[in-house]
This record gives structure tokens, sequence and C-alpha cells, in this order.
């Protein structure tokens, strides 16, 4: 496996593997509690299924006061 990359044992947060060992902490599949962790992207990502959504909340906030426009009116 190739260290701090996609294919890094320890992004798996943990083993699933009964005989298998936590690349994190060394401990098996009873004693491992899993691992938060997060990848660094080059360039943002956005979830698909809420682009619509985010992109109308900021349409309707005001750039100058920073309020919603339903506020303002």
């Amino acid at each position: 496996m190739l260290m701090f990359s996609l294919a890094d044992a320890r992004i798996y947060q943990g083993t699933s593997s009964k005989t298998g060992i936590c690349e994190t902490c060394g401990e098996g599949l009873q004693n491992c509690n899993g691992h938060f962790g997060h990848v660094r992207l080059a360039l943002p990502a956005f979830h698909i299924g809420y682009l619509k959504l985010v992109m109308n909340i900021l349409q309707n906030i005001c750039k100058v006061c920073c309020l919603t426009h339903s506020e303002v009116s």
C-alpha cells in the first residue's frame, strides 16, 4: 500500500477483517474502535444532491448586510 494516498490502509478507519490488524493503532477487530480521518483534495468537491439547494440559499443572501432577502424586505 502507498503511504499518504487513497490506497493507504490507514484511510479505512480500522480493520473489518477478523484476522486483520489496524494500521493506525495496531489492534485487531475486537480492540480497535475505528479512527476518524480526512482526505485533502486539490479542488473542492460538491455533493450533487445538495448543489441546487446550496445555490438557492447563497443567491438569497444579501452580499452587503448578510441577511436573507426575506429579512431585508
